[in-house]
């Protein structure tokens, strides 16, 4: 099989693993986020060695020519010898207008449209439906519950247009923190739930207005790089592993090997995936 040599350590692949996945379970931290080839976070150098044509699909030709490639989708066909991609800081960030950390004041006017409700999960249906589907965003949403997703879109709305406190869900700050989500992904999910509320005949001002109010959360929802999340005070890792001792069974994400009550396994602490002792030693 052929292997990966990263930092002078050499790691052997396994079938039809990927380089992100070889890195990940050797307990390698590289940054990533959507892991489908959409956000280009991941991007390295390939220093010998070549990446497979769809690693480097959506690379700007003078990237290519540098042999930079998306290791979340390149599964290895030969040697490989890589290293991380560094990339400029931006010269002039985008200016977007603050975002405000607390709730608009209530729009009964929008209630009423939203029928007390019954329309709100109308348009939140077709429009999870839509993003469930949908090339660009539902790499975001991997091992999300729809319906769940759902419930909890509609509370936040419920108590922002209402103001009656019944959301106890994250806020859009802390719930985006890991996701990369550039200008162009935030425009695209705009047009997607403009889609959504004129399927669903909602006023031309309200519409206008539905998209201003998210317009609001734009700031902490846009990055080039996760930001830190502050849970209880403590700082929740961004990446990594840390053992974890199995309350119910499973199986290992790498090798779907059993993984029995009472065993320890390797967790990744962003994405949820747990990898037995025997893969992580390999």
């Amino acid at each position: 099989m052929p292997s990966i040599t990263y930092q002078n350590k050499k790691y052997t692949c396994r079938p039809n693993e990927t380089v992100l996945e070889v890195l990940l379970r050797n307990r390698i931290s590289i940054p990533f986020s959507c892991k489908k080839g959409v956000c280009h976070v991941c991007v390295m150098h390939c220093q010998h060695g070549q990446p497979s044509v769809l690693s480097q699909q959506g690379l700007e030709a003078t990237v290519k020519e540098k042999n930079h490639f998306k290791p979340c989708q390149c599964i290895p066909i030969s040697d490989m010898e890589i290293e991380p991609h560094l990339v400029k800081k931006r010269s002039a960030p985008t200016k977007i207008k603050k975002a405000k950390t607390d709730y608009p004041p209530p729009d009964p006017e929008m209630w009423e449209a939203m029928e007390q409700g019954v329309l709100l999960s109308k348009i939140l249906t077709t429009f999870y439906d839509a993003v469930f589907d949908d090339v660009i965003l539902k790499p975001y949403f991997i091992g999300v519950t729809k319906m769940r997703l759902i419930e909890k879109v509609y509370s936040f709305h419920y108590q922002m247009f209402t103001g009656e406190n019944v959301f106890f869900g994250e806020r859009p700050r802390s719930s985006h923190h890991w996701m990369v989500i550039s200008d162009e992904i935030f425009e695209h999910r705009q047009q997607l739930m403009e889609k959504s509320l004129k399927r669903h005949q909602l006023a031309p001002h309200l519409i206008k207005r539905w998209l201003d109010y998210e317009a609001l959360y734009r700031n902490d929802i846009i990055k080039d790089k996760p930001i830190k999340k502050i849970l209880f005070g403590e700082e929740v890792p961004l990446e990594g592993f840390e053992p974890l001792v199995m309350e119910f069974s499973s199986l290992c994400d790498s090798c779907q090997g059993e993984i029995s009550v009472g065993d320890t396994v390797h967790y990744h602490t962003r994405m949820g995936t747990v990898y037995c002792l025997e893969c992580m030693e390999q």
